[in-house]
C-alpha cells in the first residue's frame, strides 16, 4: 500500500511538527524563545483593544518529592526538586472563529542531583472554524519536550529509564452535515517523537479516516467509521492497522451519558506478520454542573508502539473526579489501571497509578495548590518494572 511505505510516510510531516522537532533536537535552547516569540507574533499586543484578544502571562513556583526520579527498579535515587514554570495563553474569538494558543517554558533543579537539571516546554494551538451553516473545521497541535511523562497515558508501555522526548501531535477535522440527522467526518492526524537515547528510534505515525454520524434522536446517535494509521520507526520498518467500527451516544439523563465505539482492528506488523483484533472504547460522563464531572473509561487497542518496533495490544481502565469542595478549593483525582503486550518481544507490562490534585484560590490570580501522585509498573521482563512516589506543593499566579 502507498502510505506504508518510507517516502509516502515522509512527506506528511506537517510543517509545524518539521519545524519544531528540527529546532529542538539540534538547537535546544532556541526552541523555548521560537515558541513564546510565535505566539508574540500571531497576536501582537496592540491588536488586542480592537480584535477581542485576550492575552494571559502566567507562573508559578512550587517544590517536589521524588523517591524514583530515574524510573527504575533497583538502586532508586529520591531528590527534591524545584520547579520554576512562566507561561504565556493568547485567545480570540470572532463571530466564526476560535483561536488559542499556550507555551509554557519551566525549569528543573534538582537538590542532590543537578547534573539532572532540565527545561521542559510545551505548546498548544487550537483552531476552529465555521465555514458554513453546514460545514466545520478544527485543528490542533501538542508540543512537549519533557525529561518526565506527562500522565499515565504517555507512561504506558514506556521504556524505563530517565531520558528527554519531543512530541509533537496534529491533528485536523472536517465536518459536513449532510441533513437533519446525517454528518460526516474526516480526519487526519500525525504524531512526531524522539528520545535522547540512542537505542529508542525516532518514529512518526500517519493516521486518516472518516465517521458517519446518525442523529436518531437528542439522546441517541449512532456512528460507523474507519481509521488508517500507519507508524515508522527509522531503521526498523514501517507498521499499519486498518480498523473498522461501529457505536453510538446514548444521553441517560440531562448530565449523564455514554459513548461507545466497537471493531476490528487489520494489523500489519513491522515484521511482516498479519493479524485481526478486537477494538473497543467505552466512556461513561457525567457532567454534575459546571465545575464538577467524573469519567469512567474503558478502551482496548493494537496500536504500532512510539518506542520500539512493535505491536502494543493494550487494555485500561481509567476514572477520572473533578469537583468543587468550597467556593475556592477543588479538587481533582484519577485511578489508572492497564495492561500492554509486546507480541513480538514477548514482553507484558501492568500499570497502576494514581493522582490527587487540591488547589485553593487566595485571590482572583493566585492560587496555591497540593499534587500527589503514584505509579507502578509490574513486568515479565524484571528491569522495566519500577514504583514511584511524587508529591508538589507550590503557589501560580495569572496576570
Amino acid at each position: 500500500m502507498p502510505l506504508t511505505t518510507t517516502s509516502s510516510i515522509r512527506w506528511a510531516r506537517n510543517p509545524v511538527a518539521l519545524f519544531i522537532k528540527g529546532i529542538t533536537l539540534k538547537i535546544y535552547l532556541l526552541n523555548s524563545c521560537l515558541s513564546f516569540c510565535c505566539l508574540f507574533l500571531a497576536f501582537p499586543p496592540k491588536a488586542s483593544a480592537s480584535s477581542g484578544l485576550d492575552l494571559d502571562v502566567k507562573g508559578s513556583v512550587s517544590t517536589a518529592y521524588d523517591d524514583n526520579v530515574t524510573f527504575v527498579k533497583e538502586d532508586k535515587k529520591s531528590d527534591n526538586v524545584t520547579n520554576l514554570l512562566i507561561g504565556l495563553g493568547a485567545k480570540q474569538e470572532g463571530k466564526t472563529h476560535t483561536l488559542a494558543l499556550e507555551g509554557n517554558l519551566t525549569r528543573h533543579l534538582f537538590a542532590d542531583n543537578p547534573s539532572f537539571n532540565n527545561n521542559s516546554q510545551d505548546l498548544n494551538i487550537d483552531f476552529q472554524k465555521e465555514l458554513s451553516r453546514y460545514d466545520r473545521f478544527s485543528a490542533t497541535n501538542k508540543f512537549v519536550h519533557s525529561e518526565e511523562p506527562r500522565s499515565f497515558e504517555d507512561d504506558f508501555g514506556r521504556t524505563t529509564g530517565r531520558y528527554s522526548y519531543y512530541r509533537n501531535t496534529f491533528n485536523a477535522e472536517y465536518t459536513r452535515d449532510l441533513s437533519k440527522h446525517v454528518s460526516i467526518q474526516g480526519h487526519y492526524g500525525n504524531e512526531n517523537y524522539s528520545t535522547s537515547r540512542e537505542d529508542i528510534r525516532d518514529s512518526l505515525l500517519n493516521r486518516a479516516g472518516f465517521d458517519v454520524n446518525y442523529i436518531e434522536s437528542s439522546a441517541t446517535a449512532f456512528l460507523l467509521g474507519y481509521d488508517f494509521t500507519t507508524r515508522h520507526i527509522d531503521e526498523s520498518g514501517t507498521a499499519a492497522v486498518h480498523t473498522l467500527a461501529t457505536g453510538f451516544r446514548h444521553s441517560l439523563t440531562t448530565q449523564l451519558y455514554i459513548d461507545t465505539r466497537a471493531g476490528v482492528s487489520f494489523v500489519e506488523a513491522f515484521d511482516g506478520s498479519s493479524a485481526s483484533k478486537p477494538s473497543a472504547a467505552v466512556a461513561l460522563t457525567d457532567d454534575f454542573n459546571e465545575t464538577d464531572s467524573a469519567s469512567l473509561s474503558y478502551s482496548k487497542t493494537s496500536t504500532p508502539s512510539s518506542f520500539t518496533a512493535d505491536i502494543f495490544d493494550s487494555w485500561r481502565v481509567a476514572l477520572s473526579l473533578g469537583r468543587q469542595l468550597l467556593e475556592r478549593l477543588k479538587m481533582t483525582a484519577s485511578v489508572f489501571f492497564g495492561e500492554g503486550d509486546f507480541a513480538a518481544q514477548g514482553i507484558t507490562d501492568r500499570q497502576t497509578g494514581a493522582s490527587t490534585r487540591l488547589s485553593y484560590e487566595v485571590t482572583r490570580n493566585a492560587q496555591t495548590f497540593l499534587a500527589y501522585t503514584y505509579s507502578e509498573v509490574n513486568s515479565n521482563i524484571d528491569t522495566r518494572g519500577y514504583d514511584r512516589n511524587w508529591v508538589e506543593v507550590g503557589v501560580r499566579v495569572v496576570f
